[in-house]
C-alpha cells in the first residue's frame, strides 16, 4: 500500500550505503555512560553477570559505536534526534 509506513529499528542504519533507503531518519541518542548502566541491568540474563556485561560493552559495543559515530555521523544524517538519557522525559531535536 503506497500509504503504508514501514519502520526500521536498529543500530548502524544511518551508514552511507543505507542513507538513500530512508525517507525519514530518527536517531536516538544516549550517552555511553547511560547506555552501559542500562545494559548492566538489562543484559545480565544474556551474559551472566553485570561485570561481564560491563566488560563486553567496554571492549566491543562502545568502541563499535564510536567508530560508527566518527565515520557515519548519524546525528548529522537524522531528521530528528531523540535525546533519551531520561526515558520519562525524552527531548526532540528537529534537524531538517
Amino acid at each position: 500500500d503506497p500509504t503504508a509506513i514501514l519502520l526500521f529499528d536498529g543500530v548502524f542504519l544511518l551508514r552511507p550505503e543505507l542513507r538513500g533507503c530512508w525517507d525519514f531518519r530518527i536517531f536516538v541518542e544516549v550517552d555511553f555512560k547511560v547506555s552501559v548502566a542500562r545494559a548492566r541491568q538489562r543484559d545480565v540474563t544474556l551474559f551472566g553477570d553485570s561485570t561481564t556485561v560491563q566488560e563486553r560493552y567496554a571492549k566491543r559495543y562502545v568502541p563499535g559505536q564510536q567508530i560508527y559515530f566518527a565515520e557515519s555521523q548519524p546525528d548529522k544524517q537524522a531528521d530528528v534526534i531523540i535525546h533519551n538519557n531520561e526515558p520519562a522525559e525524552p527531548e526532540l531535536e528537529w534537524r531538517k
